[in-house]
């Protein structure tokens, strides 16, 4: 038999499955496109996740602990800072929020951030650039779910403990922002110069202690953290790196 005798006789045979196989070879045309479509955002995601890791982290290292920072990390942070690593700080913990004028109050998220916090990143605020001079004085940036609950706005003063702070801005948009959290208790950002003021801190407080590091080479970030962390673990801190960043969003 010929090979036209035979595909003429295979043409002949399939009349009757045509519409089956027209299905089945759809569906597979249709699952290799899919797989093919989904391959490609999963390479796009992960590479916008290595993009915008550090300037969620806002730093190359992040080191936070429950308890104020031992004699031993302190000595250590001292050095590489001497060194040529950049470091700021931020205390976080929770407390009232006072408008004196309408009585009002609100549980808020306190910041309490030392000049060059965030590295990485861009704060934006409401009016503009309020950030950058947020150190400049008592000033005090708020997210907008405050300015509502305290019916206050920028310019009016809020008592923080036994300090007044001053409202320059509203928070629009900070690096690694989730919205859910800040719905709880609204953040307030005030200069961490002015902590001692606030006589929040005493016994029972219950705080975050951050430290963010710049490190000149950020490729040294992980052999930076594990040079130390066999004296930070049992001290109680913790440590992040712009690897730990990315493979949490991923």
């Amino acid at each position: 038999m010929t090979t036209r005798q035979l595909l003429s006789l295979a043409w002949r045979e399939s009349r009757f499955a045509r519409k089956r196989l027209f299905l089945f070879l759809s569906s597979i045309s249709l699952g290799v496109a899919a797989l093919v479509a989904v391959q490609g955002f999963a390479a796009n995601m992960q590479r916008e996740v290595r993009q915008q890791a550090r300037t969620m982290l806002g730093a190359d290292v992040m080191l936070s602990s429950r308890e104020p920072f031992r004699d031993r990390v302190e000595a250590i942070l001292d050095s590489v800072s001497m060194s040529g690593v950049d470091m700021a700080r931020v205390t976080s913990f929770a407390s009232m929020a006072l408008h004196p004028e309408t009585g009002a109050t609100r549980l808020v998220r306190v910041r309490a951030p030392q000049p060059g916090f965030p590295f990485y990143g861009v704060i934006e605020t409401e009016p503009a650039g309020q950030w950058q001079s947020l150190h400049n004085g008592r000033n005090l940036i708020v997210d907008p779910a405050l300015l509502i609950a305290l019916r206050a706005e920028v310019g009016d003063s809020i008592s923080i403990g036994a300090t007044r702070f001053e409202i320059s801005g509203s928070l629009q948009r900070m690096p690694g922002d989730i919205e859910v959290a800040s719905s709880f208790a609204p953040r307030v950002f005030f200069p961490a110069r002015f902590l001692e003021e606030t006589e929040l801190l005493g016994f029972g407080a219950r705080v975050d202690y951050e430290a963010f590091l710049r490190v000149p080479d950020p490729g040294t970030a992980d052999a930076f953290v594990e040079r130390y962390d066999e004296i930070w673990r049992p001290l109680g801190v913790r440590a992040r790196t712009l690897e730990d960043q990315q493979e949490r969003m991923e």
